[in-house]
């Protein structure tokens, strides 16, 4: 096998790199290639029939690349579509839900046009930053590289507000005036830490996680493991412009914490918020306990397609905002509520899509298995002056059961699952229901492809499908689809 070899770029995969074809007919996947490119690669390893490869030199650009404009694009690997007009970004994911639903699901619908975003930069409402630490010791906040651990620092993100990167900037110089206060602050209270039991906290877990994940009072200098600050969380109001900063910490040290987070407020009067979370991971946040509030409120304040939310540091929300106003104006649009629907919205989160359809309907039935949650949506719902509305808290099973003892059958389900797609109970749950019509919306075309098959396969044709572009110059993209009953 040659390591080098010149290949034609046809087509985006859904990892975002792009695909052409070797002289040996095995299919080779390159980053930061575009459609249309004709490049020389080498080939930097093998896996059955396919070849991975990184680009030595372009022979002739596509008509559709462009010069990138982020000088840490090859190492970050978040914005795999920087190189390419966002025209042909669209066309490709496009593609990505078409080609899923065809392969997954055996669908031959037509798919329509994808909703671009309004924004392509700076669109993100939420960030999440690694810290991470330099020579001599200071943290910085920064993102992991594509598939490592290595944070890399970061002094600007096109995808972000610019006042992200100068809050958690400032908070971590503010920490680094008086690091070993910390650590030694941090050894005091490593044995003395109470860790609530409570629902999902759980105290033996939480403490044989911190006892065994190699915990030194030295900090990382790669990753965010022993960082006494292993993340920095930010969110915006696009609403009222507050910012909520949320510290997530290897340990409970929010009475250290509390002068930094006044202070911070203080310098950036925007910041209406600091709390922090302790955390049993490095990387996605377990919590070990409640969310602690050092200063400011326990929330901001925003609004979606009319309806009214509060954001706690937990709170589920669409990181781009003016984006999810055409996601759910679109998933509105196929509901189709009348005056005599009854709508049950599970996965419901804080409520917003259920809400913003609940004015048009009979009643409006929520269902989500997080109580803060349901929490949310129901002072939501009572912001918007609505009397229809009903918010359960429980899985999908339970619920399908306590709407059938009710003798309540729904005429739309909407469905939102998270990233892996309905479970197997919610399908079924929703079978039992046996609605009319399902609206499902997915950040995943392959798991929206799977589930919808099933639900083709027990009496459901699926008749609409449209990709929503919520994340400019990154691999994912959102789907909306309408399924009907066959009866």
């Amino acid at each position: 096998m040659e390591k080098k070899m010149e290949i034609g770029v046809s087509r985006m995969a859904n990892n975002g790199k792009g695909v052409g074809t070797a002289p040996d007919g095995k299919t080779v996947f390159a980053a930061g290639a575009v459609p249309g490119d004709r490049l020389i690669a080498e080939i930097t390893a093998e896996k059955g029939r396919l070849y991975e490869a990184r680009i030595l030199s372009i022979l002739s650009p596509s008509p559709d690349r462009i010069e990138p404009d982020c000088p840490e694009l090859e190492r970050c690997g978040g914005c795999c579509f920087r190189q390419m007009r966002y025209e042909r970004e669209l066309a490709e994911k496009s593609s990505f839900v078409r080609e899923a639903f065809r392969r997954i699901g055996g669908f031959d619908v037509e798919c329509e046009p994808v909703i671009p975003s309004p924004l392509t930069e700076a669109y993100r409402n939420k960030v999440e930053f690694a810290v991470g630490t330099d020579a001599d010791g200071k943290l910085f906040p920064g993102f992991y590289s594509e598939k490592t651990h290595q944070i890399i620092p970061v002094d600007n993100c096109l995808l972000i507000p610019e006042d992200f990167i100068k809050i958690a900037g400032k908070f971590l110089n503010i920490i680094n005036l008086n690091i070993s206060d910390y650590l030694k602050y941090s050894n005091k209270i490593f044995n003395k830490t109470k860790y609530y039991s409570k629902n999902k906290y759980d105290k033996q877990n939480t403490l044989n996680n911190i006892k065994n994940s190699n915990y030194k009072n030295t900090l990382s200098d790669k990753r965010s493991d022993n960082n006494i600050v292993r993340q920095l969380i930010l969110r915006k109001s696009g609403l009222t412009g507050e910012v909520m900063l949320c510290i997530v910490t290897a340990e409970d040290i929010g009475d250290k914490l509390t002068p930094a987070a006044e202070r911070i407020r203080t310098e950036f009067p925007a910041v209406s918020s600091v709390c922090m979370l302790v955390s049993r991971s490095s990387g996605t946040v377990e919590l070990a306990c409640p969310p602690r509030f050092l200063s400011g409120a326990p929330f901001i304040r925003d609004w979606i397609c009319g309806v009214p939310v509060e954001i706690g540091p937990l709170s589920f929300f669409q990181v781009n905002t003016p984006a999810a106003e055409k996601l759910y104006r679109t998933a509105a649009e196929y509901a189709d509520v009348s005056a005599d629907d009854v709508v049950l919205d599970l996965y419901c989160g804080m409520g917003t899509i259920g809400l913003a359809i609940a004015p048009g309907c009979c009643q409006l039935i929520g269902g989500e298995i997080v109580p803060e949650a349901v929490s949310s949506a129901r002072r939501n719902a009572a912001a918007m002056g609505l009397n229809n509305t009903r918010f359960l808290c429980g899985d999908a099973g339970k619920i399908a059961e306590t709407l059938i003892g009710e003798k309540i059958h729904p005429d739309l389900i909407v469905l939102d699952p998270p990233r892996r797609g309905c479970s197997p109970e919610t399908l079924q749950a929703v079978l039992t229901l046996n609605p009319d019509r399902i609206v499902m919306v997915s950040c995943d075309p392959a798991t929206a492809a799977r589930d919808c098959r099933i639900l083709s396969d027990h009496g459901y044709t699926l008749t609409r499908l449209r990709p929503v572009d919520l994340f400019p110059r990154t691999k994912h993209v959102e789907t909306v689809c309408l399924l009907t009953h066959n009866g």
